[in-house]
């Protein structure tokens, strides 16, 4: 990883890393950063719980392509891809990611879909149930 990391932000930053720690203690961690050249947040900050619950890590490396201006997940084997490939991976990911893109709109399309059909389905519940409560 540090290898790829180095080699693809040679000349200049097309990528960043962020560590998320699974170290037990803040002393595991720091002696597990110390090596790394990527970034991370201090090991007490809440977003190394809400990134490891977000992507379901139990265990590091796990690496996830992201799209750095918006943070949109582009994949989550990445580290398979970093070690089939090196840095050609980098145009594999610029290739996946208008197919992700529009997987995740259709996600987030059918996700509004079924939340409208409950509230719809709440509020026809809640006025069949004051039609009997009126009988």
């Amino acid at each position: 990883m540090k290898d790829f990391y180095n080699e693809v932000n040679l000349d200049e930053r097309l990528i960043e890393v962020i560590y998320v720690s699974c170290d037990k203690t803040e002393t595991e961690f720091k002696d597990a950063y110390k090596c790394m050249p990527w970034c991370s947040f201090p090991y007490t900050d809440k977003r190394h719980k809400l990134l490891t619950q977000k992507f379901s890590i139990t265990g590091v490396p796990k690496v996830f392509t992201l799209d750095g201006p918006t943070g949109f997940a582009i994949t989550d084997k990445a580290r398979k891809d970093i070690c089939d490939l090196g840095v050609n991976c980098l145009k594999n990911w610029a290739e996946e990611k208008p197919d992700m893109i529009k997987k995740q709109e259709h996600l987030a399309w059918g996700a509004r879909l079924v939340e409208e059909a409950r509230i719809q389905a709440e509020i026809e519940a809640k006025k069949k149930a004051a039609e009997e409560k009126d009988l």
